[in-house]
């Protein structure tokens, strides 16, 4: 593509430079991906952000309470125990369930979210 080309590209409102890019422009794609690059950890973190708090919330009241305690207040499993008045080898298998399910809920929200951002 010449210099005048390339010099209209940069001037377009980025609409409109999406709009040639999407018609298979790739310079105009380029000056997208050129300008708008900084932009995209942020785009992603703020997903990332949005995504754990909403798989959090999906989780049954039991595993976010024992999810709680050892990964924001650092309980033991044998804390966990105690507290909730069960065997050490339970609350180490509900510990190891809730963060299955923890896991499971974020991808399934990051498969299904990501469609949507």
């Amino acid at each position: 593509m010449g210099d005048t080309a390339t010099r209209e590209l940069a001037g377009m409102p980025d609409d409109e430079r999406l709009g040639t890019a999407r018609g298979g422009d790739r310079e105009a794609y380029a000056i997208l991906v050129h300008r708008h690059r900084a932009a995209a950890p942020d785009v992603t973190a703020d997903g990332l952000v949005l995504a754990m708090p909403a798989a959090f919330a999906a989780l049954p009241a039991r595993w976010r309470r024992v999810l709680w305690m050892v990964e924001v207040l650092g309980h033991r499993p044998q804390d966990v125990a105690a507290e909730l008045g069960i065997a050490p080898a339970a609350a180490c298998s509900l510990v190891w369930r809730a963060r299955t399910a923890l896991r499971r809920q974020y991808e399934q929200y990051e498969q299904h979210g990501s469609r949507d951002r």
